[in-house]
């Protein structure tokens, strides 16, 4: 657990930036899906049954219903691009900071027991130098 809080205390930074651009595009997509498809397609017929399709539609449950075909020379490159953006480039882009972050925090754990076996054995040295010290008064 408390490699798991180090990483995403790590990541926070990345992840906030993240957050502002996944927000940015998923927005934009919520737009052009509303503004292209609201009079055909139940799903889009407002700014927020909008969100909530593409929000699902991201997570592979975007409903396709015959309406929405209505409008194909639309419908099509635009489910391909948003199932692109969002599954492949944004999802890849999370795993990738949160990666990064766990590596730089075992990177850091075997630094600390690096450091740790160092000390006990300069603790281990000192140690055997007082006791011969000692034994010599």
């Amino acid at each position: 657990l408390g490699t798991l809080i180090r990483t995403l205390s790590l990541a926070a930074p990345e992840l906030l930036s993240f957050s502002v651009s996944f927000s940015v595009i998923f927005i934009a997509f919520v737009t052009m899906f509303y503004v292209l498809f609201s009079v055909d397609a139940v799903e889009f017929m407002s700014f927020e049954r909008s969100t909530l399709s593409l929000w699902l539609g991201m997570l592979g449950e975007l409903e396709v219903t015959s309406a929405l075909w209505k409008n194909k020379a639309w419908a099509i490159p635009m489910i391909i691009l948003f199932t692109f953006i969002s599954a492949f480039v944004l999802l890849t882009l999370i795993i990738a900071i949160v990666s990064n972050a766990h590596e730089k925090v075992q990177q850091m754990t075997d630094d600390d027991a690096a450091m740790l076996r160092e000390q006990r054995v300069v603790s281990a040295v000192f140690t055997l130098i007082s006791r011969e010290s000692s034994a010599d008064d």
